[in-house]
Order: structure tokens, then C-alpha cells, then sequence
């Protein structure tokens, strides 16, 4: 099922083009300076994402920046390179040596170790590039902002059911995350009537999946869930596909990087994916898009949209209420907002809620799905 894409012509405008910075803000507190530390990895094996949302975010705060006179946002950035006790470290100094007003991190291991100390300080603490649950309960100062397994798995298996599809199995990674997508993908499609195998799991470090794989087409599935990172991940679908070129392949979120697909080439044909909903037509896109490309050489990808869209909402709420811990805690839980992404709200559990397009990549095209 291709879905056919037809632009539409918005009338909002982000607030970096709507405020002209003049003195009409609210003015909740008088300090010319708001301050956020940005905690993520940017450096190893998992650093890619990170470096992407980074770029994103501070892409959005030079804009802001560039076009307003009453308010400036200074950003502290930090590499945790995935290790949770450094991550510690760096919080405590971005709390009590740069003093900052709000954090920024991501990355399960990393929040879950980070998260408690800053809403113990009562700062605003948002996190990204997290799918594990209940990342915010029982920290009011803790806010997510990513796509989640609970969301879109249940999207990706409605796709699989309505294509024809009757039976699935899996090969995911040994964690908190491919544990989830098989979970949540396998809940959603036996409730719909299909089949599931459990299928295998492998760990991070194994490059060599061959014989899981086995395992897994043993049961002879029209298609497989696959989930995982790197290089792992890469192997492994080159490794399905050296067997079974034609078999459908549903992945989560982490395919959607050109590096991956690019090393993937034609093992990437017949992988079913979710990506966040992007207005293109959007002025605002069109315009951050042309400050992106300038300074970088190449247009946004869906990671630097996600960084972008976040400094968006963030800057607007410094700018309409102030640096105070109370006062962005009070804006974010009351967050909604036409953006890049479409329309944001908060939910009543901290999280916001995204739209999300289902994709087929097929000889290097990505083709939207209608579910």
C-alpha cells in the first residue's frame, strides 16, 4: 500500500518568525540569560544519534539567538560517551558549576542514572532518544520527548496484518529495548489475529547472526521483526538478507539513518519503518532547513528535525516566561505548539505526543504507507 503525499500549505509560523523579540514578552523574571546543559553521547559506538539531535538542538538556539535581542540562550554541552557514572559527574557540574536552568539527555542508561539528581534539584530535566517506560514517573521536574515502542510498534504490526501478513517472528537485541519492540509488535499482532514465534535475541556484541537466523526462518514466518544497533544490526539484516532477499522486515525507529542505510544498500529494500511526521510545506521548516543547510552543507535529517524541533519549544518558553525552574516546569506541562513536527501537546504522564508516518524503503526511495 503506497500512499500518495500531498503537500499542504500551512498558515502557522514558528514563534522565531511570529516573535519579533520586542519587549512584550511576560516578564516572570528580569534575567537577560537562560542557561541549558545538554548532557549527551557524542563521542563511540552509540554516538551518532546523538551528535544528531545536538546539531538539531543547537541549530534551534543560534537561530533564536541570531533573531532575538530581549532573551539569549547559552548552551553548556557535554559527552557522556554512553557511560553512566561520567554522566553523573557531568550533571553535577552543569548544576553547580554552570549553574544551568535546564538539562537535556538521552539514552536509557544515561537517564535513568541522571534524571533523579536534577529533579532532586527541582530543574527542569528533558529527556531524548528514550524509549524505555515510565521514564517520568515520580519526577514532576522530568520531561520525555521521543518516539516510543508502546506507540509505534502497534503501527508497525497493523501494517504487517493488513499487507496479509499471518505469521512473524523476531531477532532482536538482548535488552531493555529489543525486548520491547518484540513485546509491544507481538501484543498488538496476535490481538489483530496473526501468529508470533519469539524467535531469537542476540547480544550487542555478536557480528555474526547466521545461525539465529536459522532458528528464527525455521518456522517458515512471511516476515521478521528485527531490532538492534550499529553494526550488529547492519550484520544482521545483510545476514537475512544473503538467505531470504524478498522476506518483509519491520524495524523500529534506529533503521531511519542514512549512514545505516547507506552501508545497508540494497539490503535495505523491504524494511518497513516508523519516522516522525515532518511538514515540509511548514515555513518554519522551509526556513530552519536553509539556515541548517548553510552552515552545514546538506539539508536536516529526521534526527536534526527531532534536536530543532525541541530548541524550538524550549526557546519559546524562555522567551514568554522566563529562565525559573517553576516557570518552565509550569510551560512544559502545559506544552502545545504548532512545530516542525506538527502539532505538540504534553500528556498527563510528561511525555509528548508526536505524529508518526509508517515507511517501505524500496531501491533507495522511502514510500509513506497509509495504514
Amino acid at each position: 500500500m503506497k500512499c500518495t503525499i500531498v503537500p499542504k500549505i500551512l498558515s502557522f509560523i514558528l514563534f522565531f518568525i511570529l516573535f519579533s523579540c520586542v519587549n512584550d514578552r511576560t516578564e516572570n523574571d528580569n534575567q537577560k540569560q537562560c542557561k541549558v546543559g545538554i548532557n549527551l553521547t557524542l563521542t563511540g559506538n552509540a554516538a551518532n544519534w546523538g551528535s544528531e539531535v545536538k546539531e538539531g538542538l543547537m541549530t534551534g538556539f543560534r537561530f533564536f539567538n541570531d533573531t532575538c535581542t530581549t532573551r539569549e540562550i547559552i548552551v553548556v554541552v557535554e559527552d557522556n560517551q554512553l557511560d553512566p557514572n561520567k554522566a553523573v559527574s557531568i550533571t553535577r557540574k552543569l548544576m553547580d558549576v554552570d549553574k544551568v536552568d535546564l538539562v537535556i539527555s538521552g539514552y536509557t542508561p544515561i537517564v535513568k542514572a541522571t534524571s533523579g539528581i536534577v529533579n532532586g534539584r527541582g530543574i527542569p530535566f528533558l529527556a531524548t532518544l528514550i524509549s524505555a517506560a515510565d521514564v517520568t514517573n515520580g519526577f514532576p521536574f522530568v520531561f520525555r520527548d521521543f518516539v516510543k515502542e508502546p506507540v509505534y510498534m502497534p503501527l508497525l504490526a497493523n501494517v504487517a496484518w493488513k499487507e496479509g501478513y499471518k505469521k512473524g517472528s523476531c531477532l532482536v537485541i538482548n535488552d531493555d529495548f529489543g525486548l520491547d519492540v518484540r513485546s509491544y509488535f507481538t501484543d498488538a499482532f496476535e490481538t489483530l489475529g496473526g501468529e508470533m514465534d519469539e524467535g531469537e535475541v542476540f547480544e550487542a556484541s555478536e557480528m555474526n547472526l547466521r545461525n539465529k537466523i536459522i532458528s528464527v526462518t525455521s518456522s517458515e514466518p512471511d516476515f521478521i521483526v528485527m531490532a538492534g544497533r550499529g553494526a550488529a544490526m547492519i550484520n544482521g539484516v545483510r545476514q537475512i538478507r544473503d538467505d531470504y532477499p524478498n522476506i518483509p522486515l519491520f524495524l523500529p525507529v534506529s533503521i531511519d539513518d542514512e549512514k545505516i542505510w547507506k552501508a545497508l544498500g540494497s539490503a535495505g529494500n523491504g524494511i518497513v519503518f516508523a519516522r516522525i511526521n515532518i511538514e515540509i510545506s511548514n515555513p518554519g521548516y522551509i526556513r530552519a532547513n536553509e539556515y541548517f543547510n548553510a552552515s552545514k552543507g546538506r539539508p536536516m535529517n529526521w534526527m536534526n528535525v527531532y534536536g530543532y524541533s525541541i530548541a524550538n519549544y524550549l526557546c519559546e518558553g524562555f522567551y514568554l516566561h522566563g529562565c525559573s525552574a517553576d516557570s518552565m516546569k509550569n510551560y512544559l506541562e502545559n506544552l502545545s505548539l504548532n512545530s516542525v513536527r506538527g502539532k505538540l501537546m504534553m500528556d498527563e504522564k510528561r511525555e509528548v505526543k508526536t505524529s508518526l508516518n509508517i515507511f517501505r524503503r524500496e531501491h533507495g526511495v522511502f514510500e509513506k504507507i497509509c495504514q
